[in-house]
Order: C-alpha cells, then structure tokens, then sequence
C-alpha cells in the first residue's frame, strides 16, 4: 500500500513539494530505503515520535520535471 501511496504521490505533488507518511515503526527503515532508491525523491528522511520511535518518514520530490519514478 505504501508503494502505491508514493508512486500516486509523485504524479500529484508538485516538483520540491514534500511526501510525509506516518508509518508503522518497524518498517520505517525500509519505506526510507525503498523511497531512497528511486529517482524521483530525494532528501528522505525517517523521523522519530515522542517515544523515540521511528514513526514517519519525509521525502522531497525532485525539482526536475523530467525525473520519474522507477519501478
């Protein structure tokens, strides 16, 4: 489900605007790595709650236009 919010996410968002998800903490690592990956975003990030858990992950979309999301 993750993936396909962020594929639909980088069709909708606006070249530099931003994707925040609130995830489960024991994925968090592995939504950062796999938006990590691809092309279209960039500055991704996992973000700690008040209890020090990992709980939501921010990533920029690129700037470029061109930039597409790979599979």
């Amino acid at each position: 489900h993750t993936r396909m919010l962020a594929q639909d996410a980088w069709r909708l968002l606006s070249p530099g605007g931003w994707l925040i998800l609130e995830v489960d903490c024991r994925r968090a690592q592995q939504i950062a790595g796999w938006l990590s990956s691809h092309a279209a975003y960039v500055e991704v990030a996992v973000l700690q709650d008040l209890a020090r858990r990992d709980r939501v992950v921010v990533a920029r979309r690129r700037a470029d236009r061109n930039s597409e999301l790979a599979n």
